[in-house]
């Protein structure tokens, strides 16, 4: 039996967003984190959009785990879902938008970062560049102003001022033509966080990434009006929510729980914070692995392997033979897995990269290298058109990918593939979804709260398949 009923609570909460992408975003968005934990106030940190890096990056600072916002892959039931799930009156929620405020797939916006702040009633504070520039900002903003006044643009941050006076003309500027208060105004301090070719470098394999978050906390106290931005995120409109209240019978012969595998480490930790929940609500048990530490896998039901840097760790991954051999002995056992973009090259014979070739875990025949520009990035769109061990027939999806690697030795007549693609890029433009019996990869990334039933889906294979074998080491 469950109950519904609608309450009404305050939530404070910001975005940050910018005029367009490579603004200090991350930086600023981690530096009043940092700088707001410091004064005891607990921070739920969002990011708009799939990426995984900057939302590491926001996990370490808020100490609590950054989630997504996508209308895109989500929808717009499933943005609110994720976000109204962990409403709590006493925190304060810090989203950080993605390239600039209206920027999305069409022309009318739909999955901007625009779009998430009408949709919650998020307070936006837009960062500017000052480059070169002083008066022509106002206009800017009052552009973005009236573009869409249902977007509630309610501050400024100045980046790369050139000096005091530069600043000065600038803020009484936006003061007089626009209305807008500034928060905040940073010179050009050339900060950076430390990249790679997908982008940042993930947070996990920072050897100082506690000193950068407090240099980034000790700007944002420094330059940014953080009193100002507070009552902004606190006045903020009270949201209406329904709250479900569920009453549970206990069952009489309860079922021993789906254990799955989850190869989480430095090369693999792309992992939306929803998907591994909702594993664990459809009953499953997740056990962790380490590509380069583990031994061999244990005995489990299911292995999900995420997405990662497995070229940047191959070496690592390659001289661990036990681990990866008890892996090929895990998928010819026809133990089922479902691997999505790093998990492709893991599954693969072997990587180049670098100049250097190393050995992977062979359970598919292809050798993988990696190309100047990306290969796959952006949102996908793909119909399942061929049976397989997970998905469903005419099952339309919405993802995600963003990959530099390319299969050498591809035939698509040779493999089978599950997907066509209608939007993307996959493995040749045209197919994804490589699958063999009961083991599965894509280089879409899906989120649960986009895919129905993607955790349950996952699980009935698991129990179908995983779950009625008898698998040792």
């Amino acid at each position: 039996m469950q109950s519904k009923s609608k309450k009404t609570t305050s939530c404070p909460r910001i975005l940050i967003s910018a005029l367009r992408g490579s603004s200090a975003k991350t930086i600023i968005s981690l530096g009043i984190t940092v700088a707001f934990k410091r004064r005891g106030i607990k921070i739920f940190p969002y990011k708009k959009g799939p990426d995984y890096i900057d939302a590491g990056w926001l996990t370490k600072a808020a100490g609590e785990m950054c989630r997504h916002l996508d209308p895109y892959i989500m929808g717009e039931s499933g943005v609110k879902k994720v976000f109204y799930n962990r409403i709590d009156s006493k925190t304060l929620s810090i989203i950080e938008g993605n390239r600039g405020l209206f920027d999305g797939v069409d022309i009318h916006g739909t999955y901007s970062t625009a779009r998430v702040a009408r949709l919650l009633k998020i307070p936006v504070i837009l960062i500017v560049d000052c480059t070169k520039t002083t008066n022509t900002i106002a206009p800017l903003i009052l552009g973005c102003q009236k573009f869409d006044p249902k977007v509630p643009i309610k501050g400024v941050i100045l980046n790369h001022v050139a000096g005091k006076r530069h600043g000065d003309v600038i803020s009484k500027s936006i003061k007089h033509h626009t209305g807008l208060p500034v928060l905040g105004i940073l010179p050009d301090l050339d900060i950076r966080l430390p990249e790679r070719h997908l982008g940042l470098t993930t947070v996990w394999e920072s050897d100082d990434f506690e000193k950068t978050l407090q240099t980034l906390g000790d700007i944002a106290e420094k330059y940014l009006d953080l009193d100002k931005i507070l009552k902004i995120a606190q006045q903020a409109p009270k949201v209406r929510i329904s709250t479900t209240t569920k009453k549970i019978k206990a069952s009489k012969s309860p079922k021993r729980k789906i254990s799955v595998g989850i190869i989480r480490d430095n090369a693999f930790q792309f992992y939306y914070a929803e998907n591994l929940e909702s594993l664990k609500q459809v009953g499953a048990n997740l056990i962790a692995f380490d590509s380069m530490r583990d031994k061999e896998i244990k005995p489990v039901d299911l292995l999900y392997i995420g997405g990662g840097f497995p070229e940047v760790f191959a070496e690592k991954i390659s001289k661990n033979k036990n681990f990866r051999d008890s892996i090929k002995y895990f998928a010819e056992k026809e133990m089922p897995i479902y691997g999505e973009c790093g998990a492709v090259i893991y599954l693969g014979r072997s990587v180049v990269f670098n100049g250097k070739k190393n050995e992977m875990c062979g359970v598919f025949p292809l050798d993988f290298e990696f190309t100047k520009k990306p290969s796959g990035h952006g949102y996908t769109e793909i119909r399942v058109d061929k049976q397989n061990p997970f998905f469903p027939k005419r099952l339309m999806l919405k993802g995600h990918e963003f990959h530099y690697s390319l299969p050498i030795n591809w035939n698509a007549e040779k493999f089978n593939t599950a997907f066509s693609v209608k939007k993307g890029f996959g493995f040749d433009g045209k197919r994804d979804g490589l699958f063999k019996k009961n083991i599965f990869v894509t280089y879409t990334h899906l989120h649960a709260a986009g895919t129905k039933n993607w955790a349950k889906l996952l699980i009935d294979a698991a129990r179908k398949i995983g779950f009625t074998k008898t698998y040792k080491t």
